[in-house]
């Protein structure tokens, strides 16, 4: 049997410290929500624990789903490229991006290039602009990575699945009738309409 272990919306912390430059864009409201909220909850060695229980059940495959960051400074990008290559090697981790690793333009391009290993698939695309859908093949389960995170304006965390992506997808989904392979697509926002909040969409 394969087993997938799933971990999403880690927003690895604590948030390094900012320029003001870097909060004089939509960060400034996400710094305010992690002061007032979010440290609250993501701190101490909660994700340590999480994933040293994680490797002890020794998954077959992990999948991240998104939001590894908080205000995609530079320095959380390299810092969350880091915790993936201590936490395993790219063969054994698949990534997508959420909207939090998008949270500003030209984020998400830096994020891509930094956890690239990490986000491409069995046949990788030339560019970054291209690296969405992927699909990765581990024994009877094909693992496929789309993007729905871009950068948004100030309180709002929505994420666009756009045309291009949806037919290259259906197209590779339709490959794998067959080859038999179990279908599993990695998504950061719920693709089923009213799944959640209007400003989470």
């Amino acid at each position: 049997m394969f087993t997938l272990a799933h971990l999403s919306d880690i927003h690895l912390g604590p948030l390094p410290e900012l320029s003001f430059r870097e909060l004089a864009s939509k960060r400034v409201t996400g710094y305010v929500n992690w002061h007032r909220n979010r440290r609250r909850v993501m701190f101490g060695d909660t994700l340590v624990s999480l994933v040293n229980d994680l490797k002890a059940q020794k998954p077959d495959h992990v999948a991240v789903t998104g939001d590894l960051v908080n205000l995609a400074t530079k320095t959380e990008i390299v810092g969350a490229g880091l915790w993936l290559q201590d936490f395993g090697l790219p063969r054994d981790i698949s990534v997508i991006p959420g909207n939090h690793d998008a949270y500003v333009p030209g984020a998400l391009k830096r994020a891509c290039a930094e956890w690239h290993d990490y986000m491409v698939g069995d046949t990788p695309h030339r560019s970054i602009g291209g690296m969405f859908p992927y699909v990765r093949m581990r024994g009877n389960v094909a693992i496929f990575g789309v993007s729905s995170a871009e950068a948004t304006a100030p309180f709002f965390a929505t994420g666009t699945f756009k045309r291009r992506q949806a037919l290259a997808l259906a197209e590779m989904l339709g490959a794998c009738r067959t080859t038999g392979h179990f279908c599993v697509v990695m998504i950061h926002h719920p693709p089923i309409s009213g799944a959640a909040s209007w400003h989470k969409r």
